[in-house]
């Protein structure tokens, strides 16, 4: 008997301290490269706001939170969901559980209906962008947010 101790759970009111700190942890090494990504100074408030909108998952193996991930309908984005905050433990990293938490948000995007998984990273970070390249994404534009020292590209896989 064979069982997959991987789980995507939508999050619970119980797991908001661990996915803020996962997500800090996860993010360190982005801001120790340079990159100001908002995930490094994201805010009980933040995840607050995300939880009350349904938006929050959490990877799970054998009960262990290991990682996260953001799925969200905008109004004046219609027929496309945005992921934000894709992270996985630092220790976990370069098991395929990005991969995993992607074909997840891609999976939840047709069941939900809509054509389009949408994303933002970093311009300069080109294994980053790469990687999402791999999976099929393409760059539709670019951005600066202001909250980020850096050039943003939008990517999108229609579906």
């Amino acid at each position: 008997m064979t069982s997959n101790p991987l789980e995507i759970l939508r999050a619970e009111a119980g797991d908001l301290e661990p996915l803020l700190s996962l997500t800090h942890r996860a993010y360190a090494a982005n801001k120790a490269l340079g990159f100001n990504f908002y995930g490094t100074r994201e805010t009980m408030d933040d995840m607050r706001e995300v939880f009350r909108a349904k938006a929050l998952w959490k990877l799970v193996e054998n009960g262990r939170l290991i990682g996260t991930i953001r799925l969200q309908e905008y109004p004046d984005q219609p027929g496309v969901l945005y992921v934000n905050r894709m992270c996985v433990e630092p220790e976990e990293q370069k098991r395929g559980l990005g991969k995993r938490l992607m074909a997840f948000a891609e999976v939840e995007a047709v069941r939900r209906g809509l054509h389009a998984v949408r994303l933002d990273t970093a311009k300069p970070f080109q294994r980053l962008v790469g990687w999402y390249l791999k999976l099929g994404y393409v760059v539709i534009s670019e951005t600066q947010w202001d909250v980020t020292n850096y050039r943003s590209v939008i990517m999108e896989k229609r579906l």
